[in-house]
């Protein structure tokens, strides 16, 4: 049964279309790639760094990292829990060669992963324009397209974050052994890559208390510990190993008390808890207002289907929780996630209420237009005026709502 719905889908008009929109993507941040100046003092140049240490002296070479990382009294680059992406990284560079251009391919890799993780699963659950649509907006998004040609982890934990979020909806359709295995090394992986990621637990205990006590369904106890209990146990496993108890615990506390004693995070990652909205509609504002108005016309109706409040509840658990950290919104791209894809139903929500004829040729229209207009955004902000971290300052600045 997989099996046949994989072939259909692989020949199926949307997927041709979709392979030749992900040829677009490649070759536009390919192409952006000829120019661009990458950061030695920055995470790019750390996470450099980090590889050709590793790749040079193997696991032990981690406990130099977290002595080098815990005796830095400011706390200002990449902390080394980030073991899952260092590794990888390390793979990456002695297939490709150590340089900024081989990890930042490593992000445009993933970045076109992430593509095609969205395109299946969304046209798998929802219909194969709306996946399209989808697809379109992700692949034209300035914070994705920006992060896709950086030596930075942004992408690559984009990528394991999606696939957790499509696996676990995948699981409590139609559970089985295979899949609860396969969740829990995602996200076991997702949060190896970065340790935030682990607060998207809360997130998914959340959804499964919602999905017994609104939709009355079925839940079970394998559930709750396949999204806390087994993934937790799994990455402290793997610290414990890699890094040991005392380092672990250390580089723990610096993570909660670095927003306090960062110079870089008090001066730029401080604010309101509203900065991330500004900071989307500084990057995307005709997305970021339909993925709002999306989430106040779906509170609002009095049907609600499961899907929705799952993306919903993933978007605002998400929001709240990283407003805790150190706020940048490559941080929170996973956000881009639900938006887009409340973007794109929002606009056919419209459409087919109000135009009769070719309903979906026009919606292709409007969501080109925003796909346009993104993409006019990322050429601004990211390749003419050269915005490496996009930061609240940097964003304000370019949009010339502060002069300095």
């Amino acid at each position: 049964m997989e099996r046949r719905l994989i072939s259909e889908f692989l020949t199926d008009k949307h997927t041709f279309v979709f392979f030749g929109l992900l040829l677009v993507s490649f070759t536009l941040i390919q192409l952006s790639l000829e120019n661009i100046e990458f950061v030695i003092l920055a995470d790019e140049g750390f996470y450099l760094k980090y590889g050709t240490y590793i790749g040079d002296h193997g696991i032990r070479g981690f406990n130099k990292l977290f002595e080098l990382y815990t005796q830095d009294p400011d706390n200002r680059y990449p902390n080394p829990l980030r073991i899952g992406f260092i590794l990888l990284s390390v793979f990456w560079l002695k297939a490709f060669g150590y340089s900024f251009l081989s990890l930042a391919h490593l992000s445009l890799f993933s970045f076109l992963v992430f593509l095609c993780v969205s395109f299946y699963f969304s046209s798998k659950y929802f219909d194969k324009d709306t996946g399209l649509f989808y697809v379109m907006l992700l692949a034209f998004s300035p914070l994705a397209l920006a992060m896709a040609r950086r030596a930075l982890s942004e992408s690559t934990i984009q990528l394991f974050v999606a696939l957790s979020f499509w696996l676990f909806w995948s699981l409590i359709q139609a559970r089985s052994s295979l899949k609860y295995v396969g969740f829990i090394l995602i996200f076991s992986l997702a949060i190896l890559m970065k340790e935030t990621v682990v607060l998207l637990s809360l997130f998914f205990v959340i959804f499964l208390l919602l999905r017994k006590l609104l939709f009355k369904k079925e839940v079970w106890l394998m559930d709750f510990l396949s999204v806390s209990v087994f993934p937790v146990l799994i990455v402290g496993f793997v610290y414990l190993c890699v890094a040991g108890l005392a380092n672990t615990l250390q580089t723990i506390e610096i993570i909660l008390y670095s927003p306090k004693t960062n110079p870089h995070a008090i001066d730029f990652g401080q604010g309101p808890w509203f900065r991330y909205i500004v900071d989307f509609m500084l990057l995307s504002p005709w997305v970021t207002l339909c993925s709002i108005g999306f989430i106040f016309y779906y509170l609002l109706s009095d049907s609600h289907q499961e899907l929705q409040t799952f993306l919903l509840v993933f978007a605002l658990v998400s929001f709240i929780l990283f407003n805790f950290f150190t706020k940048n919104v490559r941080y929170v791209m996973m956000l881009d996630i639900p938006m887009r894809l409340f973007a794109v139903l929002l606009l056919k929500e419209i459409v087919f209420k109000r135009v009769t004829r070719h309903p979906t040729v026009v919606l292709a229209l409007f969501i080109l237009g925003l796909a346009l207009l993104d993409y006019m955004s990322f050429y601004t902000l990211f390749l003419e005026q050269g915005i490496y971290d996009p930061i609240s300052h940097a964003l304000l600045k370019s949009q010339r709502f502060i002069p300095y």
